[in-house]
C-alpha cells in the first residue's frame, strides 16, 4: 500500500540514505554527503515555506515529495529509492500530495524542473499536467523548467 504522510525524526536515516546514494541524486545536482543531508532534513522540518511527505510502501520507506515557495512560484519536486523506479509510485504519490494542497498554495505559480535527458521525470511530471515551458542551464547542466496547466 502506498500512502504519504508527515515526516518523524524516526526517518532521519532513511532520508539520509536516500540522498546520499549518486543512483537516487543522479538528476538532483550529485549525492549529498551524511552531514549534508542530516542538515537538509533538520532544515525541511522547520520551514514553514516548503511542504514535505515522506513516501512508504507497503511500510517502508521509499522517497520524498516536496514543494517549497521560490522567486517564480511553487516547486514541485521529489526523489525515490532506485529500486522503487518505474513502478508508478512517482506519479501517484505526486497526484496524492496536489490532492492535499492547501488553498492559498496557487497551483497557476507551480513548477517543476527536470535535467535534461531524464525522461522518466518528464514522463512524471507531464502524466501530471505539467507542460515544457523553459529551457535553461547552470553549473549542473541543462534542466527544463515545466509548468502545470490548468
Amino acid at each position: 500500500m502506498l500512502i504519504i504522510r508527515d515526516y518523524h525524526e524516526q526517518d532521519r536515516q532513511d532520508f539520509i540514505r536516500l540522498n546520499t546514494c549518486p543512483i537516487n541524486r543522479a538528476h538532483m545536482n550529485g549525492a549529498h554527503s551524511y552531514e549534508s543531508a542530516s542538515k537538509l532534513f533538520d532544515k525541511l522540518q522547520g520551514e514553514e515555506s516548503t511542504i514535505t511527505r515522506a513516501v512508504e510502501v507497503n511500510g517502508h520507506y521509499v522517497g520524498h515529495l516536496f514543494i517549497s515557495e521560490q522567486e517564480e512560484g511553487w516547486e514541485l519536486g521529489f526523489i525515490f529509492d532506485n529500486a522503487y523506479w518505474g513502478q508508478g509510485y512517482a506519479t501517484r504519490s505526486l497526484k496524492m500530495l496536489m490532492e492535499q494542497l492547501p488553498d492559498n498554495l496557487s497551483t497557476q505559480r507551480l513548477f517543476a524542473t527536470i535535467d535534461e535527458g531524464h525522461s522518466a521525470s518528464e514522463r512524471v511530471i507531464e502524466k501530471l499536467g505539467f507542460i515544457q515551458a523553459s529551457r535553461h542551464e547552470d553549473e549542473y547542466g541543462v534542466y527544463y523548467l515545466y509548468r502545470l496547466v490548468n
